[in-house]
């Protein structure tokens, strides 16, 4: 599995690495390299820390969701209105950094891309029966983060 790992410290990439050696791992320590790396080469999932040099919070998770590739989100600070906020923008799951060691991150990974790709599949065969529905569904974030709204249109 390839992993775009978005991290602006080094130490802990190194760790990651060395913990999960069966993954294919790409390290991008900035939001811009991350945007090259995803360019140039393709992706399974994205491990981003919301704390870079060149953004912070939420806009790096806007600036990441919403490219095909589910967004594991780590953090060291995960509060309840944190880790909500960033599901509602698409974030596929969070991870505290923290318990980095302490989990299986590579089974974490795996569950999110599985999630997205029954999303994918989920609303690959979605008809769009007229415009109103359609500015409904298009105003939802991925991962069925508006919930409610998402079956509504659904058994629409």
């Amino acid at each position: 599995m390839k992993v775009l790992f978005v991290e602006d410290h080094e130490a802990l990439f190194a760790v990651f690495e060395h913990a999960y050696p069966r993954l294919q791992v790409t390290w991008a320590d900035t939001l811009e390299k991350a945007r090259k790396s995803l360019e140039t080469d393709t992706f399974d999932v994205i491990l981003l820390d919301l704390t870079l040099s060149d953004s912070k919070g939420m806009d790096t998770v806007k600036a990441m969701v919403n490219r095909g590739i589910p967004v594991v989100v780590m953090t060291a600070h995960p509060s309840k209105e944190f880790v909500t906020k960033a599901l509602e923008l698409g974030a596929a799951d969070y991870i505290h950094k923290k318990s980095f060691l302490d989990i299986d991150v590579e089974e974490r990974i795996q569950f999110a891309v599985e999630k997205h790709r029954q999303i994918k599949r989920k609303y690959s065969s979605f008809s769009f029966g007229d415009i109103e529905q359609m500015k409904r569904f298009i105003s939802c974030p991925p991962f069925e983060a508006c919930g409610r709204k998402h079956r509504e249109l659904v058994t629409a």
